[in-house]
């Protein structure tokens, strides 16, 4: 259950990564720390 959950936490981050290649880190910055996501999105506003 570990190593098939970690493979698909990791395909999903590829395939994030491709799709959000254009866009900036902001998605990855909200991922990491919901506490400074409000300050990034309304600076990216």
């Amino acid at each position: 259950m570990r190593l098939s959950f970690l493979t698909l936490q990791r395909r999903n981050a590829v395939r994030e990564a491709r799709r959000h290649r254009s866009l900036p880190h902001r998605t990855f910055k909200i991922g990491r720390k919901s506490g400074t996501t409000n300050r990034s999105e309304a600076s990216a506003r």
